[in-house]
């Protein structure tokens, strides 16, 4: 074997190796790529619905572990400077999301068969403390103390089955994007 060709055989398990690791960084990743974008998060929570109702609880559980918060996702969220207690009390309610398998297949779900359309309403820090427009009518459950504490600038999502043609349905509120994939700090407010 010549130099040259030990040097390009290097350098393509060298590749490969790069290219392996980042796969494995997070397994999910693999079962649906997750983008900054509303149809992105719809895609999402399709593919986890898609799964659990088919039965592959473990694949659906698997996507859904992904937008289960965790304390940096909420240093992402809220402002520099919340009050001490008010951040421990939100650190302290993740601990309330689901953790098995079975609970991550069901954090989302249809509710009735009816409702197979899926809605996505985007709306800012800014809209949701003054409580105007997206933020009055999607997010109104949110409590204005709540909002008041939420990062400037921020972009939140609610995501809505509803029966095609309704307005009203099951919602799913307080989606964000962290910078590498889709997290639900909802309904961390009760």
């Amino acid at each position: 074997m010549t130099r040259l060709t030990r040097m390009i055989l290097l350098i393509l398990l060298c590749c490969c190796a790069v290219s392996c690791d980042k796969g494995a960084t997070n397994p999910a990743d693999t079962l649906y790529k997750q983008e900054q974008s509303a149809d992105n998060l719809k895609g999402l929570i399709e593919a986890i619905v898609k799964a659990q109702e088919s039965g592959d609880l473990a694949t659906a559980a698997k996507l859904a572990n992904n937008l289960v918060a965790d304390a940096d996702t909420l240093k992402k969220a809220f402002k520099d400077d919340p009050p001490s207690d008010f951040f421990a009390t939100q650190v302290e309610r993740l601990g309330r999301f689901p953790s098995t398998e079975a609970e991550l297949a069901n954090l989302v779900r249809r509710g009735k068969p009816q409702y197979t359309q899926i809605n996505i309403h985007a709306t800012t820090t800014e809209e949701l403390i003054a409580n105007t427009g997206v933020a009055a009518r999607e997010f109104s459950q949110v409590p204005r103390d709540f909002a008041a504490n939420l990062r400037p600038g921020m972009t939140f999502y609610a995501q809505e089955f509803v029966e095609p043609g309704k307005e009203a349905g099951r919602k799913y509120l307080m989606f964000l994007w962290d910078g590498a994939r889709w997290r639900m700090i909802g309904p961390s407010w009760r």
